[in-house]
């Protein structure tokens, strides 16, 4: 029996199914449904034969000398299991169940198929492979190959072995690996990654100390529309870019804003499949790319797509080197890197529907359950429509319904203002919705209260605390304060800062996340009569330590996660208001009623400020 080493992309996979060992992350599961009378027996007949003509669904794995290897067994005629169904919601149902089951990497098939047969004599498949032996790719060939080869089982026509085996591509990439493109391969990507961009993550209203980081997913798509796809392929026409190119420039000047970063990473998986008979051939070849965005605010949307459609081609010159083998080189340097992006961006335009096979028939790829990515989105084309699709695949841990409810209308505002202005300039695409800013504007600014002006707000607050100070004050999670309390920590937190000779109107940084203890510190600072500055804890290193420079702030409250992003200046640590000590009365500092009692900093052109 021959064996053989596991191909770079098997290799990823691999890695990926020993770190999340006996989760289904690498499951890839849909269905295939013809809508006629169906005979299960000859579908069945044409499974075994895709099956025989496709070799990577004949792999099967063992150790051998520490380390995993592949070869190939030989094809047996598989009764696969059938059931009857009511409709095709229990279809999708039964898949889900199934897709959700792990296979085990050294089992005697990693891929599986259940026949189904409808109440009204209408019926399919279910497919569920590993990753390791296929893609989305591979998948698209399921998706065109069965159904024909059925339709010729039909009308008794031969149906051809097909040219071309994942043996060969195994083969090819021992002798990449030992080539000097290879070596060239490498050297472009260690060149662009000589120094290591901030990773961009998309922010999600969920609290950071409720982040576990697991790998649970859930999926959320949209329908672009037939009208907006067309406009958008007009444009693209126009101007000489792909729809991936255009939706890679509109999703990172997304990101770009949001996390205000202007050099970052978005990944993308990209088929590697770089000739005409590994095209035609079942397997898993995809490779992920890191792509590399550098944003420029005085630069036209159009000129970012044309820089985007460059740097896509450059990277798929180079596609065949492993990521992970970039993070290796990577490590050497920073061993604590995770790795260099959390959104990932795919565009399928591998469509597993063949409008010419005589057989009506749809399919649906199911969205995974679990993902090693805070947020996939999935760009793609189904059964064989001009409409294009968006799919938000999302760490539950991390995000929820709502981030993605919010965030795909901006990424829709931001298709229609440069569709309506081709010259539009980054700096002037807004991501704010025309609906979120009237809420901004005229809702949540309706604010007007009479309130007597001769007074402080640190005045009417202690007024409130005589009058309530039983009530509860602040709540945030699970934890709560009642107005003396509340009172008492600030007065503990005024007592520290002028200890620590904060003076009347100095400036002091608040580095803390949202929770009581910035509530605290924000009213122990109003009491100094200081003025206080928050700092948003996601803001790269370099953005937090400019902010505190340019305020001329003497003193940072923060916490020892944060503590050291900071560059040289004192720091109060809060970490947790149970350790503050509780100080009954101070007399605070009377400032007037028009001092400062904050500064903002916000995003502009500069985008520092």
């Amino acid at each position: 029996m021959k064996t053989y080493n596991l191909t770079n992309p098997q290799e990823s996979i691999w890695q990926m199914e020993e770190y999340y060992n006996g989760t289904n992350i690498n499951n890839i599961c849909g269905t295939v449904n013809l809508k006629q009378e169906v005979d299960l027996d000859l579908l069945n007949k044409a499974l075994n034969i895709f099956v025989r003509n496709n070799k990577s669904f004949l792999l099967n794995f063992k150790e051998q000398n520490g380390k995993l290897v592949q070869f190939f067994t030989e094809a047996e005629d598989i009764n696969f299991e059938r059931v009857s169904l009511k409709d095709y919601a229990e279809v999708k149902n039964l898949a889900e169940e199934v897709s959700k089951k792990p296979f085990d990497i050294y089992g005697r098939r990693l891929y599986n198929f259940i026949l189904y047969k409808l109440e009204n004599g209408y019926g399919g498949f279910i497919v569920l492979t590993h990753h390791i032996i296929s893609d989305g790719a591979t998948l698209a060939m399921v998706g065109t190959e069965i159904p024909e080869n059925y339709r010729k089982l039909i009308s008794g026509e031969e149906i051809e072995k097909k040219e071309y085996s994942y043996e060969e591509y195994i083969q090819d990439e021992l002798e990449y690996m030992k080539s000097p493109k290879f070596k060239k391969d490498e050297e472009y990507w260690n060149n662009l990654y000589s120094d290591i961009p901030e990773v961009a993550s998309i922010p999600t209203t969920k609290s950071k100390s409720n982040l576990d980081f697991n790998i649970s997913a859930k999926r959320k798509g949209f329908s672009v529309g037939n009208r907006l796809s067309s406009k958008i392929d007009k444009f693209c026409e126009k101007y000489r870019v792909s729809n991936y190119n255009f939706f890679m420039a509109i999703y990172a000047i997304y990101l770009g804003k949001i996390t205000d970063l202007d050099d970052f990473v978005i990944g993308t998986p990209i088929l590697n499949r770089a000739n005409f008979k590994e095209k035609q051939t079942a397997g898993m070849f995809i490779n992920t790319a890191p792509l590399r965005i550098k944003l420029d605010n005085e630069k036209s949307f159009v000129d970012f797509t044309h820089q985007i459609a460059s740097s896509s081609l450059s990277m798929l010159r180079y596609q065949k080197y492993p990521y992970q083998m970039l993070l290796q080189n990577l490590r050497k340097k920073d061993a604590n890197l995770p790795g260099l992006f959390d959104v990932m961006l795919s565009f399928q335009i591998t469509k597993a529907h063949d409008k010419n096979i005589e057989i009506p028939y749809d399919v649906e790829w199911l969205g995974t359950s679990t993902i090693s990515d805070g947020l996939s989105i999935h760009l793609h084309y189904t059964n064989g429509e001009d409409n294009l699709n968006i799919d938000y695949d999302y760490q539950t841990a991390k995000y929820d319904e709502q981030d993605i409810d919010s965030m795909h209308p901006r990424i829709l505002h931001i298709i229609k203002q440069v569709l309506e202005n081709e010259e539009i300039l980054e700096k002037d695409i807004e991501i704010v919705t025309p609906e979120e800013k009237d809420r901004i504007l005229n809702e949540f600014n309706d604010t007007k209260r009479d309130y007597p002006k001769d007074k402080t707000i640190i005045e009417l607050f202690e007024e409130q605390v005589e009058k309530t100070p039983d009530n509860i004050a602040v709540v945030y999670e699970d934890k709560e304060l009642t107005y003396r309390e509340l009172n008492e920590k600030a007065n503990a937190v005024a007592k520290e800062l002028t200890q620590n000779n904060v003076q009347y109107k100095d400036v002091i940084s608040v580095l803390l996340p949202r929770s009581i203890e910035l509530i605290i510190s924000i009213w122990g600072i109003l009491k100094c009569g200081a003025t206080y500055m928050p700092i948003y804890v996601g803001y790269p290193d370099d953005r937090i330590n400019y902010m505190i420079k340019n305020s001329n702030a003497k003193m940072v409250l923060t916490n020892s996660e944060f503590k050291d992003k900071l560059e040289t200046i004192p720091i109060i640590l809060i970490d947790n208001f149970n350790n503050i000590n509780s100080i009954k009365s101070f007399k605070h500092i009377s400032p007037k009623p028009n001092d400062i009692a904050y500064i903002i900093y916000t995003s502009g052109s500069t985008r520092k400020t």
